[in-house]
């Protein structure tokens, strides 16, 4: 299944984009948005660990003299 995103974006970025006509401007919104995505999952599941390891007692920061 699929979903319809409809944003708004200023003229002068319309104009730059207008230049670019062969560009499927909805893949690359696609890429971006799976990317940020992407990135955000990442950071939770490392947030998660840190504090996975925290609440076990395990987690410890390493300083520049180790």
């Amino acid at each position: 299944m699929t979903k319809n995103l409809t944003i708004r974006i200023d003229d002068e970025t319309a104009k730059k984009m207008e230049k670019y006509r062969e560009v499927n401007w909805s893949e690359v919104a696609r890429k971006a948005i799976n990317k940020y995505i992407t990135g955000r999952e990442a950071t939770n599941r490392y947030d998660t660990a840190v504090k996975s390891n925290e609440t076990r007692g395990t987690y410890r920061l390493k300083t520049g003299n180790e």
